[in-house]
C-alpha cells in the first residue's frame, strides 16, 4: 500500500498571504484538510501528520540559508517532538507573484490523489481557518510595502529546537539498564585521566538507554583507553559496548605487564632511534598486544551473548531470540606509553573499529603539526554503513592491521571520543583544536596561559574581556527551567575576529572567558564540568550520546 503524501506549503511572511489564499481556494475540501499556520510561530499541532511522505513546498522565504538549514531543522524537530519522524522531501522554491498561481493550482491538484491533504503556511496566520481579505486601501493613498520582519538568527532557531527535547528516563523492565551518567577523574602514574558520557538527546527523547561506553586503566606509568559506542539501531548494544571496553582494557593490563616482565629491555628498546631495527620490533610488538585486545573484546562480547540467550528476559522484550549483532557497537582503543618523561615525548598506539575519533595534541608546539589523528572512522562495505566489533572479521588480527596507528613524538593531551562528539568537530583535522578551545575555555582541562583573576587585569584585559561574547545558555533536556551557560569557541573567533591559528598564538581570550564561567561549572570538579558540558553543548543536528 502506498505511503500518503501531504503537502506542506510554507511562505516566509506576509508576502506569501495571496499565493496562500489562491492554493487553499484550490484545495478547501469538506474533510478540512487544510492547514494554515505561521512559519515564525509554527508548532507541532499545525503540521500534517506524520505517517507518511510531507512534501515541502517554500515560498517566498528570505534566504538560502532559510530554506535549506532553518526550515528543515525546524520541521523535523516539530515533528520529533511528537515522536515522529516522516520524509521530508524539499520542492523548488516559488518566487513572488501570483500570474501563474492558477496554472500550479491545477498542476497540484493532480498530484493529489486518494488520502493525501494539504498545508497551505503563510507568515502571520494561525490556526485553521483563513485569514480574513486585508481592507482595501483609499484610492488616494499609495500601498506602502510592509517591511519584512527580522529573520531569526540561528541562536534563536537553535534555542527553539533546544526547546522541543523531551525527557523520559531509562525505561523500567529492561534487563541491564545503562546509568544516566558515567564520569571520573583517575590520577595514574603517567597521567591523568578525566572521562565523561552521557545519555543522548535522541535517548531521553525516546526513554532509551544511552548506549555509549569507557574504561580506562593502566599497567605502571602506562596508560590504557577504550571508547566503545554502540550500535543505534540494536536494542541491547549497550551491553557489547560495555563488555568490549572492560575485556580490551583488562587484557591491556595484564599482556603489558606480562610482556615487560618477559622482557625488560623493551621499555628502552622504544626509546631508541625510529630507523633502529630493535625500536621497530619493541613497537611492532606493543601493537600486536593491542590488536589482541580488540580480539578479546570481540571474544568477550561474543560469549556475553552467549550467556545472555539463556535469560528469557532477553527475547520478552525483543520479540524473537537475541542475536550476536544485538550486541553490537565501535570499538577504540589506545595505549599512551612515556618514553621521555623530562621532553613529553610519548608512544601512542591505537586500533579503531568504526566511527568515533582519537586525536593527540601537542599543546605546546606549533599550530601546523599540534594535531595528529590516531584513527580513521570505517566504514562498512557500502557508504554510509558503520563497522562494527561483531563483525566476523573483527576477531582476524589481520583485519586489525590496517585499522592499527603508531606515533611517536611530543604529546600531552589525547582525546577519545564516540562520533557524538567527533561529529559536532568535523572536519577532524582542523576542528580538533577548537574542541581543544572549547574544554579549555569551559575550565574542563588547563589552557595554555598562566590563569588570571579578575583582580590583576589589566586594562587592554579588562576591554577584552568587556568584549567577550556572553556565554550561551540553552533549555536543558533534562529539564528546562534549567540552563547551563557555555561559552563557544566559535562565537569567541567572530567577536574578536581571530582564526583558530590566531587564537593558538595567542590564547589570552580563551584565559579570559574561563573568568566567566556558569556556578555550577565553577563549583564542580573536571570531571564533572566534562559531564555537565557534554549534556548541554548544543550543535545544529546534534543529538546521539557523547
Amino acid at each position: 500500500m502506498p505511503r500518503k503524501i501531504y503537502k506542506l506549503f510554507i511562505s516566509y511572511d506576509e508576502a506569501g498571504a495571496e499565493l496562500r489564499q489562491h492554493v487553499a481556494e484550490q484545495f478547501q475540501y469538506s474533510s478540512d484538510c487544510v492547514w494554515q499556520a505561521s512559519f515564525r510561530s509554527l508548532t507541532a499541532a499545525d503540521l500534517p501528520p506524520g505517517d507518511g511522505v510531507v512534501w515541502v513546498y517554500p515560498v517566498f522565504m528570505q534566504s538560502g540559508v532559510t530554506v535549506t538549514e532553518t526550515l528543515p531543522e525546524l520541521l523535523r524537530a516539530l515533528y520529533a517532538g511528537s515522536g515522529q519522524h516522516p520524509e521530508l522531501i524539499f520542492k523548488p522554491v516559488w518566487g513572488a507573484g501570483c500570474g501563474g498561481v492558477g496554472f500550479r493550482a491545477a498542476a497540484l491538484q493532480k498530484e493529489l490523489e486518494g488520502e493525501a491533504s494539504l498545508l497551505v503556511v503563510a507568515h502571520g496566520v494561525t490556526g485553521r481557518e483563513a485569514a480574513p481579505e486585508p481592507d482595501a486601501p483609499a484610492e488616494t493613498e499609495a500601498p506602502q510595502p510592509e517591511k519584512p520582519p527580522k529573520p531569526l538568527t540561528s541562536e534563536e532557531v537553535t534555542g527553539h529546537t533546544a526547546s522541543l527535547w523531551k525527557y523520559l528516563p531509562v525505561p523500567e523492565g529492561e534487563p541491564e539498564p545503562s546509568p544516566e551518567y558515567l564520569f571520573g577523574e583517575t590520577d595514574y602514574p603517567g597521567s591523568r585521566i578525566i572521562g565523561a558520557r552521557v545519555r543522548g538527546k535522541k535517548h531521553k527523547h525516546e526513554g532509551t538507554n544511552c548506549d555509549d561506553w569507557y574504561e580506562t586503566a593502566s599497567c605502571g606509568d602506562i596508560t590504557f583507553l577504550a571508547v566503545s559506542d554502540g550500535a543505534g539501531s540494536k536494542r541491547f548494544s549497550r551491553i557489547g559496548a560495555q563488555v568490549s571496553c572492560k575485556a580490551a582494557a583488562g587484557y591491556l593490563v595484564k599482556a603489558f605487564s606480562a610482556a615487560l616482565a618477559g622482557r625488560p629491555e623493551l621499555a628502552d628498546e622504544i626509546k631508541l632511534p625510529l630507523s633502529d631495527r630493535n625500536c621497530m620490533e619493541a613497537c611492532g610488538q606493543l601493537a600486536k598486544l593491542v590488536q589482541e585486545s580488540v580480539v578479546k573484546a570481540y571474544e568477550a562480547v561474543e560469549a556475553a551473548w552467549y550467556q545472555r540467550t539463556l535469560d528469557p528476559a532477553f527475547p520478552q522484550v525483543l520479540g524473537r531470540e537475541l542475536e550476536l549483532n544485538d550486541l553490537s557497537g565501535t570499538l577504540l582503543v589506545t595505549a599512551v606509553v612515556p618514553v621521555d618523561k623530562e621532553t613529553g615525548e610519548h608512544l601512542i598506539i591505537s586500533c579503531q573499529v568504526g566511527d568515533g575519533m582519537i586525536a593527540i595534541l601537542n599543546t605546546k608546539g606549533d599550530f601546523s603539526a599540534s594535531v595528529k589523528l590516531m584513527g580513521k572512522p570505517d566504514s562498512g562495505d557500502f557508504s554510509g554503513e558503520t563497522e562494527f566489533l561483531t563483525s566476523p572479521r573483527m576477531h582476524l588480527l589481520e583485519s586489525l592491521q590496517s585499522r592499527t596507528k603508531l606515533s611517536r613524538g611530543l604529546v600531552d593531551l589525547v582525546l577519545v571520543m564516540s562520533d557524538g562528539v567527533a561529529d559536532d568537530y568535523f572536519p577532524n583535522e582542523t576542528e580538533m583544536r577548537r574542541l581543544y578551545y572549547d574544554l579549555t575555555a569551559n575550565g574542563i582541562i588547563p589552557g595554555r596561559g598562566r590563569g588570571l583573576t579578575l583582580a590583576e587585569l589589566s586594562q587592554q584585559q579588562i576591554r577584552q574581556f568587556k568584549k567577550l561574547p556572553d556565554p550561551l545558555a540553552y533549555p536543558w533536556v533534562n529539564d528546562q527551567s534549567v540552563k547551563i551557560s557555555l561559552h563557544y569557541t566559535k562565537r569567541i573567533c567572530e567577536a574578536f575576529g581571530l582564526s583558530l591559528e590566531e587564537l593558538w598564538v595567542d590564547p589570552a581570550v580563551l584565559e579570559l572567558a574561563r573568568l566567566e564561567l556558569d556556578d555550577r561549572l565553577r563549583a564542580a570538579p573536571p570531571a564533572e564540568r566534562l559531564k555537565l558540558w557534554l549534556d548541554n553543548y548544543v550543535e545544529r543536528g546534534s543529538f546521539d550520546d557523547r
